[in-house]
């Protein structure tokens, strides 16, 4: 984000990131360090708006309900008690 890069771009790294993880070729990352926090919020501040742009589109053509399984949710809410 900071390098101003477009969605597009952010895509293609993505892209290349999944397939090299699938090869097990990001060996060379465990020698960087990494913010936890940072990485998630770039991650959604990146891909959410995309993803979710995407998912409502695929929506929108598939005539298929969703079901949402709330046992999840609610046990989150019992651990954050």
């Amino acid at each position: 984000m900071s390098l101003n890069l477009s969605y597009s771009r952010i895509e293609k790294i993505g892209k290349f990131l999944q397939k090299d993880y699938k090869a097990k070729k990001l060996g060379f990352l465990q020698n960087f360090s990494f913010d936890q926090r940072l990485i998630s919020q770039l991650t959604q501040d990146c891909f959410s708006k995309v993803l979710t742009e995407e998912l409502l589109d695929q929506l929108r053509k598939n005539p298929y309900p969703i079901i949402v399984d709330n046992a999840t949710f609610g046990l989150q809410n019992v651990h954050k008690k």
